[in-house]
């Protein structure tokens, strides 16, 4: 088991990642998602949360990437940080391409 000591958490940042998440969506793995981010900011962890976006929950964020291959949105859903990615034209593809192709230019806004 990984052991951090408390002088090390401050620059810790945990990225979670589901297919979707709250408030649109409320499944079994939304659930499990929110109480593991919740418990890791309790032990003072920096999390962000990356889902699939889909138009349901794009009005609950601020649209920060929107060109012709991918669309991304940014919120808080119960002072967690949530980041909705959609390539467009392949919403199965979010999870084996983005994070490689796209996502340091992405997450470097945060």
């Amino acid at each position: 088991m990984l052991r951090l000591s408390n002088a090390n958490l401050s620059s810790v940042k945990i990225i979670l990642s589901a297919y979707n998440f709250y408030p649109v969506h409320k499944g079994g793995t939304e659930v499990y998602t929110k109480a593991l981010a919740v418990y890791l900011q309790g032990i003072n962890l920096e999390v962000l949360v990356i889902v699939a976006l889909d138009e349901s929950n794009t009005i609950h964020g601020k649209v920060i990437t929107d060109n012709d291959e991918i669309k991304a949105a940014y919120y808080l859903y119960e002072n967690i940080a949530v980041l909705g990615v959609q390539l467009k034209g392949k919403p199965q593809m979010i999870f084996m391409q983005a994070p490689v192709k796209y996502g340091p230019k992405i997450l470097n806004k945060f």
